[in-house]
């Protein structure tokens, strides 16, 4: 969001990436997209997942 300063704890609805996650997996776990879920979190390396990294979620309220 333009002119919004980042939060540092995340808002609304998270999801821990865990061991063999993907984008295409979480993605299907949460009922979104890998897209939605990378834009969401700004990350634009698909193969840039971390295990314990907090990703948000999409549609969830913050």
């Amino acid at each position: 969001v333009p002119g919004a300063a980042p939060s540092p704890e995340p808002a609304g609805k998270t999801y821990e990436v865990q061991r063999g996650d993907s984008f295409y997996t979480i993605a299907r776990k949460l009922g979104t997209t890998p897209d939605a879920l990378m834009e969401l979190n700004g990350i634009r390396d698909p193969n840039g997942l971390q295990v314990g990294q907090l990703l948000k979620v999409p549609g969830a309220a913050p």
